[in-house]
C-alpha cells in the first residue's frame, strides 16, 4: 500500500507540474512558534510553477527588552535582542535545492540546503482553508511530526518556510507539539502568462553550507550571552550554548550533527 501511494504521489507531482505552467500567485501566512513565549509573524509566499519565495514582513518598530529576575535556582535573564537590521527573512525554494537568508543579531546569514526527501504520508482527511478544499498529509522533519493541509486546486508543490513536496499549494502546517504554526490568511491566484517572481539575487550569493552556519550561529549567539553576562552581578558565571544538550526545546529543527 506504501508503495502504491509514493507511486501516486509521484504520478500527481508530474501532473501538477504539467498542469500549473501559467498559475501564480501569492499567499499571506501567520508564522507562529510556540516556546516559552509565544511569538508571530507575517510572511508572504510568492510562487510560480518552478520556485516559491517564502519572504517576511518586517515590522519597522524594533524593541529591546532586558530583564533580571531572582528566582529560587539564582538569577534568570529574560531577554528580547533588538533588531536593527532591518531586512526580511527569506526562503528561495526550488524543487532541486533551497536557498534561505536568516538574520542573527543584525548579522545575515545565507545558507544553501540540498533537496530534502519529502516522503509524506497522504490522507483522505479533508477540510476548507477560505475556498480551497485541503487534503491532510503528515511527515517527519528534523525531529518534529508534522501536519500539512495542501490544496489540489492550486496545483503547486511548494508552501511555506522549507515546506514542499504535496500534490497542491501547502495552506496550513503545524508539528504534534504545536511549536511551529503556519497558516493562510489570504491567498491570491493570477493566470499571467509571465509569473516571474522578483527578488534580488545578490542576496544569495556565495551562500554557506548547513554545517557552516550552525557553526556561525552558534558563535553568534554565545557572542551575545556573553555581552548579557557582563551586565549580570558579580560573581554570575557565563554558560555558554550547549548544541548538543537534551534538554534545548527552544530549536524548531533538531539538526543531526
Amino acid at each position: 500500500m506504501k508503495t502504491f501511494i509514493k507511486f501516486s504521489l509521484v504520478v500527481l507531482l508530474f501532473v501538477i507540474q504539467s498542469s500549473a505552467q501559467s498559475i501564480c500567485g501569492k499567499v499571506n501566512y501567520t508564522h507562529s512558534t510556540h516556546f516559552s513565549r509565544d511569538f508571530s509573524r507575517e510572511f508572504t509566499l510568492e510562487f510560480n510553477s518552478r520556485s516559491s519565495l517564502y519572504k517576511e514582513v518586517v515590522n519597522k518598530k524594533s524593541n529591546k527588552k532586558e530583564s533580571i529576575s531572582q528566582e529560587d535556582e539564582g538569577l534568570q535573564m529574560n531577554v528580547e535582542a533588538e533588531r536593527n537590521n532591518l531586512n526580511p527573512e527569506m526562503y528561495l525554494n526550488k524543487i532541486d535545492d533551497l536557498h534561505f537568508l536568516q538574520i542573527w543579531y543584525d548579522k545575515e546569514l545565507v545558507v544553501k540546503e540540498d533537496a530534502f526527501q519529502w516522503n509524506w504520508d497522504l490522507k483522505d482527511e479533508t477540510k476548507t482553508i477560505g475556498n480551497f478544499l485541503c487534503y491532510k498529509a503528515k511527515i517527519e522533519f528534523r525531529g518534529r511530526f508534522y501536519t500539512a493541509w495542501y490544496s489540489p486546486e492550486i496545483p503547486i508543490q511548494f508552501g511555506p518556510w522549507k515546506f514542499q513536496g504535496l500534490p497542491g499549494l501547502i495552506l496550513e502546517v503545524y508539528d504534534a507539539d504545536r511549536v511551529l504554526h503556519i497558516h493562510a490568511k489570504k491567498i491570491s491566484l493570477s493566470k499571467e502568462q509571465s509569473c516571474s517572481i522578483s527578488y534580488d539575487e545578490s542576496k544569495f550569493e556565495n551562500p554557506m553550507t548547513v554545517d557552516e552556519y550552525l557553526i556561525e550561529r552558534e558563535i553568534l549567539v554565545n557572542k551575545e550571552l556573553a555581552r548579557l553576562s557582563s551586565k549580570m552581578p558579580k560573581g554570575y558565571k557565563n554558560q555558554p550554548l550547549n548544541q548538543k544538550c537534551e534538554d534545548c526545546k527552544e530549536q524548531v529543527e533538531k539538526f543531526n550533527k
